[in-house]
């Protein structure tokens, strides 16, 4: 399998490469690019190796370290004897090798071979009449556009593909949507495992309060006890002690920009504070990345954690910021293949994925508060709409439910309903479910949304 000197290294030395690393250290699986998958591999072997090892990380059942050449052989279901020796012979070939760049040239390979393939399907049905110039076009056009989608889609028989939505409709049956902690809310939306949700609000619009508001809720985290699920918080936006003051300020009912004002917390105040961070430590439930921002780095440690701890929701704060070390062009191919890499990422590990979003400067800028059904009522500002999602219409496509968190008394001259709403979180897309509104009341200093027919000062 070795390459001949002076040259660049050959497709099956990449693929025994890749496979060789994940044997030698199975924590090299959670470090590979989204888009590599069983499908880039042209060799039938190793593709299903490869398959079998991501069914079993997927089960929470790999094991970290190196890996046993004999079980790998079962899961994959092949012959031990001549697979252990070919898998000998990967892993002894990728000792030292820099995974990312074997990665990286692997994935070159395979979009070059798949564009040949692609341009010779395509030529051969132009010169046999059979397809027009311009049907030619847009095949070459989409099918090079999806060569960088993250996660080539598999063929499955009928009767796999009928027990999946089974499962997914007695699943449903059984309450198996997440529960955000607001009951109207998810009578609406159900947020179901692989799912992307998308969260979006104007700047200043209060999404990533109620993001981790919701977040909160799901990991219980005001319990002592780990009764809650486990929740990994991607922020670009907040550091680690800005997220948990704001979780801290709902906890202890203290206003969050008291927090950072000197001395004006009194003894009692203290002791309220400490004894919810005491709660929240022991909770444990909340899980927070805000060093790493690249996107290869987001998908790689959200594999891991939910290697360790299934994660029951995963939020990204927010697309716009993520980063992405590939060039696309523009901005806006960029973020296409963010929101289409999470997409994978939540369907491969069967966790939701609530991705904020910001709106376009246009949203602001078209329409300047407008008055209400009563002329003399407050001024409204009207609602956003999906066209309005910042940089990508492909945002909308991938997700399964788009949600838009808005402040039609944002313009008011009315100070209470300008800052408590309610709010309307408008679920405007969802492809299966209806769509509709919620109302809620916001407490942003509190950095809290609640029901709007619960009082200010309930619990």
């Amino acid at each position: 399998m070795a390459a001949k000197t002076g040259t660049a290294p050959n497709r099956i030395e990449l693929e025994a490469k890749i496979i060789g690393a994940i044997l030698n250290n199975s924590d090299v699986l959670y470090s590979l690019p989204a888009n590599l998958t069983d499908a880039t591999i042209s060799q039938s072997v190793l593709a299903r190796v490869l398959r079998a090892i991501q069914r079993e990380s997927r089960a929470s059942k790999l094991a970290p370290g190196a890996l046993d050449l004999a079980a790998v052989c079962a899961w994959a279901g092949l012959d031990s004897e001549t697979t252990r020796v070919m898998l000998e012979r990967a892993s002894e070939l990728a000792r030292g090798c820099a995974v990312e760049q074997v990665a990286g040239a692997l994935l070159d390979q395979h979009r070059r071979s798949a564009a040949v393939e692609l341009l010779t399907r395509s030529l051969e049905g132009f010169r046999g009449g059979d397809v027009a110039t311009e049907e030619v076009i847009t095949q070459v056009a989409t099918g090079i556009l999806d060569l960088d989608r993250p996660g080539a889609a598999e063929v499955s028989d009928t009767r796999e593909s009928l027990l999946e939505a089974l499962d997914g409709i007695e699943a449903c049956q059984l309450g198996g949507s997440l529960s955000t902690g607001f009951a109207d809310f998810d009578r609406k939306l159900k947020i179901r495992p692989g799912n992307l949700i998308v969260l979006a609000a104007r700047p200043g619009g209060g999404k990533s309060t109620f993001a981790l508001n919701i977040a909160c809720n799901v990991a219980r985290y005001r319990e002592e006890t780990s009764a809650g699920k486990k929740v990994l918080i991607h922020s670009m936006e907040m550091s680690r002690a800005e997220l948990m003051s704001l979780a801290l300020s709902r906890a202890a009912r203290i206003d969050s920009q008291r927090l950072f004002e000197q001395a004006t917390i009194t003894p009692v105040e203290w002791e309220r504070i400490a004894a919810e961070g005491d709660k929240i430590g022991r909770n444990g439930n909340l899980l927070l990345n805000t060093q790493y921002a690249s996107l290869s780095a987001i998908c790689s440690i959200t594999r891991k954690q939910h290697r360790k701890s299934k994660m029951a929701l995963v939020v990204v704060d927010y697309l716009q910021l993520v980063k992405n070390i590939k060039k696309h062009g523009t901005r806006e191919n960029e973020v296409s293949e963010i929101s289409g890499t999470l997409k994978s990422l939540a369907q491969e590990l069967e966790v939701p994925i609530l991705a904020l979003s910001q709106l376009n400067r246009e949203s602001v800028k078209k329409d300047a508060p407008r008055r209400g059904r009563d002329a003399d009522g407050p001024a409204m500002a009207p609602p956003p709409a999906l066209h309005e999602l910042r940089e990508s219409g492909a945002i909308e496509q991938d997700a399964n439910a788009v949600v838009f968190l808005h402040n039609p008394f944002s313009g008011s001259d009315d100070p209470t309903a300008k800052e408590h709403g309610p709010y309307d979180v408008i679920i405007a897309k969802q492809r299966l479910g209806r769509r509709g509104v919620v109302q809620l009341r916001a407490d942003l200093a509190m950095s809290e949304f609640r029901p709007f027919a619960q009082q200010k000062g309930s619990p």
